[in-house]
């Protein structure tokens, strides 16, 4: 094996908790918390146990995403969602952690959209059916949003790159450059002009704002959530404090990874959930109950190496 080669299996245990004031008499929810497999990573297992206990129902949503949907129709005071899985990671589990002399082998577009040796071309990117295939992931969101000064930063981006995958690269590092990550200082609800007009945020921001300058330059670009493990040298065996993690991926004539929290690096402790526009289409936890007012979530990840 070469690109292949197992680098981790990782366990990671997400669980979230809700209580409330007094009883809540019915809830709906829905949940994406369950990795993907793909070309940089299988998932060996992977199961959610709700409390109280209810049936639940599994399905792939517009994205692509797992969700696990699950209704409670009995008085309940705590609601709690356990999500396990295990996932073995690959050696080049993302392009961006590659040099680039292999990023430029990314397949590029011949005039009949059939793949073609090299990296593909502004042209090539501005063809209808690529517009037509990933239109969705060049519109601007409402967190992912595009206004005047996005588009002046995107527009030199742009001119001082010959190719998209060399405006991948630099938005990244852009984006890296004049962000400061900061906890506290934004909300769920923050926008990518929010973000650049504090210059700091966290992943989610570093995600939206990165994605609004891909598309901006013509660059079809989804929103990933996943875990990070935050510290390859703990050792096999050794449980941690994991965290939720956002990225980005470029659509390259193929989806190719990029970390602007990092600044660009990938490595083999990312682990992908969710794809979608922004971090609306993938929240881990959704839903809508009637009753008692709800304390804040109670989140705590933590990733297990396993080999």
């Amino acid at each position: 094996m070469t690109t292949r080669d197992i680098a981790k299996r990782l366990r990671i245990t997400h669980v979230t908790g809700y209580r409330y004031e007094g009883y809540v008499n019915a809830s709906y929810n829905e949940v994406r918390v369950t990795p993907q497999s793909s070309q940089r990573q299988s998932v060996l297992d992977s199961r959610v146990v709700v409390t109280p206990d209810t049936q639940l129902y599994t399905y792939k949503d517009y994205w692509g995403s797992a969700v696990v949907a699950f209704d409670i129709q009995v008085p309940h005071q705590e609601l709690k969602v356990t999500a396990t899985s295990v996932v073995e990671t690959y050696s080049s589990a993302a392009y961006g952690i590659l040099p680039e002399s292999e990023l430029l082998e990314l397949p590029g577009l011949g005039p009949d959209n059939d793949p073609k040796p090299g990296p593909i071309s502004w042209d090539s990117l501005s063809m209808d059916t690529v517009v037509g295939d990933w239109v969705e992931f060049l519109m601007p969101t409402a967190l992912a949003n595009i206004d005047p000064e996005i588009r002046t930063i995107a527009g030199k981006i742009r001119s001082e790159s010959s190719l998209p995958l060399h405006a991948a690269v630099r938005t990244v590092e852009w984006v890296k450059s004049n962000l400061s990550y900061e906890r506290g200082a934004t909300n769920a609800h923050t926008t990518a002009t929010e973000a650049l007009t504090r210059k700091m945020g966290v992943c989610q921001d570093f995600a939206h704002l990165a994605l609004s300058l891909l598309r901006a330059t013509g660059i079809p670009a989804r929103y990933v959530s996943g875990y990070l493990h935050p510290n390859p040298e703990v050792g096999i065996g050794k449980t941690v404090v994991g965290e939720s993690h956002a990225w980005v991926e470029a659509w390259l004539g193929e989806w190719v990874p990029f970390d602007p929290t990092a600044k660009g690096t990938m490595s083999d402790g990312h682990v992908m959930v969710a794809t979608g526009r922004d971090y609306s289409d993938v929240a881990p936890m959704k839903g809508i109950f009637s009753g008692s007012k709800a304390s804040d979530p109670q989140v705590v990840v933590e990733i297990t190496q396993e080999r």
